[in-house]
Order: C-alpha cells, then sequence, then structure tokens
C-alpha cells in the first residue's frame, strides 16, 4: 500500500467532542443489538470517540456513547441527530 493510500484510510479529526449530547438516531432497520434499538430516540452523550485500533474506518468516525439510564454503545456519527430546539 502507498503512503498516499494509507493516508485515504486515516480516521479523520472527529466532529464531536466529550460531554455534547445527541439523539441516538440507531437505524429501525439493525434489530441484532436489542439493547442499541431500547435507546433508538434517546439523548446519549458521547463519551469519547474511538481510535483507530476500536473499530473499521468505513467513511464515518464512530464514538463512545452514554445514555441517561447509564448504558453505554458505540455509535457512528451519522447515528448521532442534533437535539431538537426547545421553543423560548
Amino acid at each position: 500500500m502507498s503512503a498516499q493510500a494509507g493516508k485515504m484510510d486515516a480516521i479523520p479529526e472527529p466532529a464531536y467532542v466529550a460531554g455534547e449530547q445527541f439523539v441516538f438516531d440507531y437505524p429501525l432497520a439493525f434489530v441484532t443489538l436489542p439493547l442499541y434499538s431500547e435507546h433508538r430516540g434517546e439523548v446519549v452523550t458521547v463519551v469519547r470517540p474511538l481510535t483507530d485500533k476500536e473499530y473499521d474506518y468505513e467513511g464515518d468516525p464512530m464514538y463512545r456513547v452514554r445514555a441517561a439510564d447509564g448504558w453505554e454503545g458505540f455509535a457512528w456519527e451519522s447515528e448521532l441527530a442534533p437535539l431538537p430546539t426547545q421553543a423560548a
């Protein structure tokens, strides 16, 4: 593999940081991880980005997230939706 090809496979700088909150937008079609499905639609907090040693980068960074009930799981960046805005 060339050095250039290796750079293309590198995980980009994560967009989110620990402490940020999002809605866990786990796809309805995914049913093999029931605890993930149970937390679909809940607010989760980013614990930290995953490192390149913890997952195979497929074009979307991943994060360890925590729900209010203490559950922790992994989420692709695309599964973290912005919190709805609150009306004043």
